[in-house]
């Protein structure tokens, strides 16, 4: 079972107050003092209130004990260690949802991108944890290519889709309100508005080669 959720006990979920709801994950096995808050979205509350609710009803009564207890026989659990993953219900689940190959941890692949889409570095990285920038960049490094290119896009005043003809002249902003605007959306991502700038010529060479079969002229 991922480990940041097989060794959830009762103590690490807040879900009293929405404002404040949040899990409680410890960053290191080896130190426990080390923990990651990671605040809950209304889905994620409302997942976390179920698993709650389900742990209670299998003898979870205590702050240490597991949130998927351990199961021992038919409805018999043992709340003082953490159950296994259920890999035969999420194979059931993927084959009726029609998903082949889908692992547990792509879900936190895709949560992660969705993050980095419109999130600067530094807070994708507080919510993952185990990820160092490095990786982050690395991984994710498309993610932030489309959202820079679609916030120029966002400023442009000839829509892509459909170009206009070359006697229009176009009335946007200026070549240093456009530096100005990639500036601050550079800044959102966490990265220097040079990168920005790097990162948006190496997306459009890259296009220009995909447009041009992989041939530059």
């Amino acid at each position: 079972m991922p480990g940041c959720r097989g060794d959830l006990r009762l103590r690490d979920v807040a879900v009293e107050n929405p404002e404040t709801a949040r899990i409680y994950i410890s960053e290191d096995t080896k130190n426990k003092y080390r923990v990651r808050e990671v605040p809950l979205n209304p889905d994620a509350l409302v997942a976390a209130k179920a698993l709650l609710d389900m742990a209670r009803s299998r003898g979870a009564t205590q702050p240490d004990h597991f949130m998927v207890p351990f199961r021992i026989g038919k409805s018999t659990y043992d709340p003082t260690r953490h159950g296994l993953w259920p890999k035969t219900a999420w194979t059931e689940m993927c084959t009726a949802a029609g998903i082949k190959q889908l692992r547990p941890y792509d879900l936190r692949h895709h949560g992660l991108t969705k993050l980095a889409e419109k999130n600067p570095e530094q807070v994708v990285l507080k919510i993952a944890g185990h990820v160092s920038p490095q990786m982050l960049r690395r991984i994710y490094r498309h993610v932030r290519l489309d959202a820079l290119r679609d916030a120029v896009d966002s400023i442009s005043s000839v829509n892509r889709a459909h170009p206009q003809s070359k006697k229009t002249v176009p009335q946007g902003d200026t070549p240093e309100q456009t530096l100005f605007r990639v500036a601050q959306m550079a800044a959102q991502l966490g990265i220097s508005a040079d990168k920005a700038l790097q990162l948006l010529v190496e997306y459009e060479r890259q296009q220009a080669l995909n447009r041009g079969g992989g041939k530059t002229k």
